[in-house]
């Protein structure tokens, strides 16, 4: 990591102490009502404090090199799963993709889109030879291409580890980056909010899979350029099978490593 992000993350640790003295001061706050009642303490940071294992969204090839204390336990994978039979919905539309196919989904928070920004997608898309899988919830775009499938739902990973995937456009939620990288997935990042920003950082910058846009200042041709960027550069996909690579070689998958020791045992 540069001095800058050393940096920032040194500030990000010293804000977030401040924070979680007023997190733990409003819930004291409340806690202090029942506790007696119940027998509860009244504090709860010794209860953050005394947990016996903690469980965090990360592992050692994804993230950058940190150490961590014998009780903390890295569980991204966790949800890493083999691909299931695709729907013949999306199978029929892949299958005439000649030159390959992109995802776009920003979550399922991201429950629609300004009629600007729509448009700038789907206009975008429209211009492209590859087909598209476009999560979508909301009236049609007025320039929605006959070569773009919106779907209130799509199966993600089933659609990520097909070999006409070219690119995802994703939000970076932690399952979709995760899930990026187990199918060696090209990106493009569109962070929203929280830690989608964190993961984006490591999916483009640490792992460089692809590129990362701002949604808020998003224009047609940012957007068109970074799309033409990522898929006629042969290094992203290589970057992301590197990934792939790194994070598939472990002794066991994190579905296995749930190890809890107790009474001088590994259950």
């Amino acid at each position: 990591m540069t001095f800058k992000e050393r940096a920032m993350n040194t500030f990000y640790y010293v804000a977030l102490q401040y924070y979680m003295k007023d997190w733990c001061d409003t819930r004291n706050n409340a806690l202090e009502k029942v506790a007696d009642k119940v027998r509860l303490p009244h504090k709860i940071r010794p209860v953050l404090n005394d947990a016996d294992l903690i469980f965090i969204q990360s592992n050692f090839p994804y993230f950058y090199p940190r150490p961590i204390m014998p009780n903390v336990v890295p569980v991204l994978g966790l949800l890493d799963r083999d691909h299931k039979p695709i729907d013949a919905k999306f199978l029929n539309f892949i299958d005439g993709a000649n030159d390959g196919f992109i995802i776009f989904t920003l979550g399922t928070l991201a429950t629609g889109f300004d009629a600007q920004t729509r448009e700038i997608f789907a206009t975008a898309f429209a211009m492209l030879k590859q087909r598209v899988l476009w999560r979508y919830i909301g009236s049609d775009p007025l320039s929605l291409g006959n070569n773009t499938m919106l779907s209130p739902w799509l199966p993600q990973n089933d659609l990520l580890g097909h070999p006409k995937l070219k690119l995802f456009i994703t939000h970076c939620g932690s399952g979709s980056s995760g899930e990026a990288v187990y199918n060696a997935a090209p990106v493009i990042g569109l962070p929203l909010f929280l830690d989608q920003r964190h993961h984006c950082a490591l999916l483009t910058k640490r792992h460089k899979m692809g590129l990362t846009l701002s949604f808020a200042d998003i224009t047609l041709d940012t957007f068109s350029a970074a799309i033409v960027e990522v898929l006629g550069n042969p290094q992203y996909k290589k970057n992301a099978v590197k990934a792939q690579k790194l994070v598939r070689d472990q002794p066991i998958n994190a579905t296995y490593n749930r190890i809890l020791r107790g009474s001088g045992q590994i259950i």
